[in-house]
């Protein structure tokens, strides 16, 4: 079941669902956690032990957000993309470089 975690803490993780690799393909997914609350100017998100855990029931793949510092407007750790290939169902993920903050905010 997908959810959007929001409140943060033990609540659970956050979860996608992709279900149809002929709609998949065509598309590259920006994989990225948001520090909602910035609260002490970020560092319980810093120290918080986020990751991500994508997987297709055969490639399993685990990432843990490595930074040391973040800023207020910034608050979005990119992890990087993810391609689905059509014919397997694999993936292939493309990580961002370590410490990669943005706006997520901008349109």
């Amino acid at each position: 079941q997908d959810l959007d975690q929001e409140t943060g803490g033990l609540n659970g993780a956050e979860t996608v669902t992709l279900l149809n690799n002929t709609v998949n393909t065509q598309y590259r997914y920006l994989i990225a956690v948001e520090d909602y609350r910035f609260e002490d100017n970020g560092t319980a998100f810093l120290n918080s032990g986020v990751g991500i855990y994508i997987t297709n029931g055969i490639q399993n793949m685990a990432i843990e957000m490595r930074a040391t510092s973040i800023e207020f407007g910034t608050e979005f750790y990119l992890f990087g993309c993810l391609d689905v290939q059509q014919t397997t169902g694999s993936f292939i993920f493309t990580p961002a470089p370590e410490g990669t903050f943005f706006d997520g905010h901008d349109e």
